[in-house]
């Protein structure tokens, strides 16, 4: 059978791509956003104020589809990159290591985590690269909520065997890395600074309650690298605890670009303009 060509077939069945295009051009901005994908560490509550800082034989684990690493060594039960915490421990005393996996936030309806929750993280970036996370693919970093760890204020506050409390002109920082590899490779693509500690005003700024950080400009990263700095720095280096807590990682999919959006919506409405039947364009 031969096959009719497309000048033969009745236009007025394109006529649609007409209001397809414009509904394209009209759509207010902001408002075709890609899914939201969110790590809130729920679906790994380690039970009732307790915490995991082992995760052999997988040296990690996933949250919200977020794969976050995990370094155990059981000789000397020592741990790096990420664990997580249910302990509600918002309150100085004590030993200083006590405190490691409390996040010094105010106590919610559940817990310490970000918003109250039950559960949140807790990273040990002993040196540069201990601390990763890896995005689900085609998921680009939105933002995630940071706060200090109780063991790292008090140290900070009223110093410890090993770090002394700050005076003006100390900070403690937290630096963001986005990577477009896994794992902390590839190129770097962007750096999102967030000071955990801040006294090189009049006062010491200390955060003490879960801070949303924006990540929107390491968008392209395939992975998120965690470094810490201080100025308390001694003969082995840092001498302020190496910890931070984090909760609430949103991620966010690919969206075309604006321009793209509305050259597409004019393409189809052109396109719908054109296939309009022709007693209807001459009346």
């Amino acid at each position: 059978m031969p096959i009719k060509p497309m000048a033969s077939r009745p236009r007025r069945v394109l006529f649609p791509a007409f209001f397809a295009g414009m509904a394209l051009i009209l759509t207010p901005p902001g408002a075709a956003r890609g899914d939201i994908i969110a790590a809130t560490f729920e679906d790994q509550n380690p039970g009732s104020n307790t915490f995991v800082n082992d995760f052999r034989p997988t040296n990690g684990f996933t949250t919200g589809g977020f794969s976050l690493n995990n370094n155990f060594d059981p000789t000397f039960s020592v741990w790096s990159g990420f664990s997580v915490s249910s302990k509600v421990d918002n309150a100085f005393g004590g030993s200083d290591l006590d405190h490691e996996y409390g996040a010094f936030a105010p106590l919610g309806a559940h817990g310490t985590g970000s918003g109250g929750s039950a559960t949140y993280g807790v990273a040990f970036n002993f040196s540069p690269g201990d601390a990763v996370i890896n995005l689900p693919a085609g998921v680009t970093p939105f933002s995630i909520d940071i706060t200090n760890t109780t063991y790292v204020a008090q140290s900070i506050t009223q110093g410890d065997a090993f770090a002394r409390a700050f005076h003006q002109g100390d900070f403690f920082r937290l630096d963001i890395l986005g990577f477009s590899g896994s794992n902390g490779t590839g190129t770097q693509v962007g750096d999102v600074p967030f000071f955990l500690a801040d006294f090189r005003g009049t006062s010491l700024l200390l955060v003490s309650n879960w801070t949303t950080v924006d990540l929107s400009s390491l968008a392209g990263a395939s992975s998120l690298e965690f470094n810490l700095t201080s100025t308390d720095v001694g003969q082995f280096g840092m001498n302020t605890p190496s910890f931070f807590a984090v909760d609430n990682l949103v991620g966010q999919t690919a969206v075309p670009e604006p321009a793209a959006v509305v050259l597409l919506g004019l393409g189809l409405g052109l396109a719908g303009l054109y296939h309009i039947p022709r007693r209807l364009r001459l009346r």
